[in-house]
């Protein structure tokens, strides 16, 4: 078993086009809002403040699956308005947490999968084999002519790996 971060960072807006000056508008932010998340199958999950890999810092949220199926952190279903030519994201960062016992001959480490589902559907998945933070990203949403809203449930998730 590892010991798994996911950084739940941010979903943003932003224009879906090439621009001189690219921005974001962030609505969610995954550690802050984690208070508010349902966690099942997962023998810890909590905020880490801050979260550790590779001698990096910085708020995470940590969740370790039990020894099957998914750990799973599900937050309350977000509605967020989005303006025409925007688009929907989630970022953030992955990571095994710094600590793991490589040596550990009865719990051999052999990394961990992150996922992040929209409405019970995969809309990222990323594999972790070492402690260090590694960028994810996935299009939610792209606003059509004359606005739109954005409405789901977002899910945050981690297995045993390989």
């Amino acid at each position: 078993m590892c010991s798994v971060l996911l950084l739940a960072a941010a979903i943003s807006a932003a224009p879906s086009f090439a621009a001189e000056h690219r921005t974001a508008t962030v609505w969610w932010r995954g550690v802050q809002e984690f208070g508010a998340a349902k966690i099942e199958n997962s023998m810890s999950a909590a905020v880490r403040q801050p979260g550790k890999a590779g001698e990096v810092t910085m708020p995470a949220i940590f969740l370790h699956p039990n020894d099957e199926g998914r750990a799973t952190a599900t937050f309350p279903p977000l509605r967020m308005g989005v303006a025409a030519g925007l688009r929907a994201f989630f970022v953030g960062y992955v990571s095994l947490s710094d600590g793991i016992k490589w040596d550990d001959k009865e719990n051999v480490a052999d990394g961990a999968r992150f996922y992040v589902t929209v409405d019970g559907k995969d809309v990222l998945s990323a594999e972790a084999k070492e402690t260090k933070w590694f960028p994810v990203a996935a299009e939610l949403y792209e606003a059509p002519a004359g606005n739109g809203t954005f409405e789901a449930t977002v899910a945050l998730a981690t297995d045993s790996g390989p």
